[in-house]
């Protein structure tokens, strides 16, 4: 005699809650901006979850919505289902190339991967496209980040103080834009005396 499995009741009309909720949400005036409302609700209360489900309905009712993708994305990356965040960063750059918040998070996503290459591409292109003091600060952070792991082979080259330079560059941007932003000064100051004395210690 096979074992009967019991589902407990609680669970049962939370999942009926869950069905009835969309269901509501699918024959509503604007299905989509319920969906994209109810995945920023359980995201906010840090169900990503659940959250994911509403983003992916809203991505499902309207394939061209590079907001839906984006944020669907972000709980993909809250879940450390970094294939799928990925997959979904880029199908909302594809839907527009030109959408800042998504090259941004892409190069979040390859910063914490250690792919500092990419992350430069993606930090740079933000940069470009929503000049913000937060942008080039976290590009100027990545560029210097490259020039480290140089440093750490032992083997830096009068090329290579060409990174050092465009994460000056950057950082004098983050200032420019905003001169309390938390840390550019000091940051800039650092990376511009590490620039001197290796230039110093290269004309030896």
């Amino acid at each position: 005699m096979k074992k009967r499995v019991l589902i407990p009741l609680v669970l049962i009309i939370v999942l009926a809650i869950a069905a009835v909720a969309q269901a509501a949400i699918l024959v509503s005036k604007d299905p989509e901006a319920l969906a994209m409302a109810a995945g920023s609700y359980y995201y906010n209360k840090g169900n990503y979850e659940k959250a994911a489900e509403y983003f992916a309905l809203a991505a499902a009712l309207n394939p061209e919505s590079k907001e839906a993708f984006h944020d669907l994305a972000t709980s993909y990356y809250q879940l450390n289902d970094i294939k799928n965040a990925e997959l979904n960063f880029k199908q909302s750059i594809q839907i527009d190339s030109e959408y800042a918040a998504a090259h941004y998070s892409l190069g979040l996503l390859y910063y914490h991967n250690k792919e500092l290459d990419s992350t430069i591409e993606n930090f740079k292109k933000a940069a470009e496209l929503d000049s913000s003091a937060m942008h080039y600060f976290d590009l100027a952070i990545a560029t210097v980040e490259k020039f480290r792991n140089i440093e750490k082979t032992g083997r830096i080259s009068a090329g290579d103080l060409s990174i050092l330079r465009e994460g000056i560059a950057h950082y004098s941007k983050a200032v420019e834009l905003d001169s309390d932003y938390p840390n550019a000064k000091g940051n800039l100051q650092v990376v511009k005396e590490v620039l001197n004395n290796y230039e110093g210690s290269l004309q030896r």
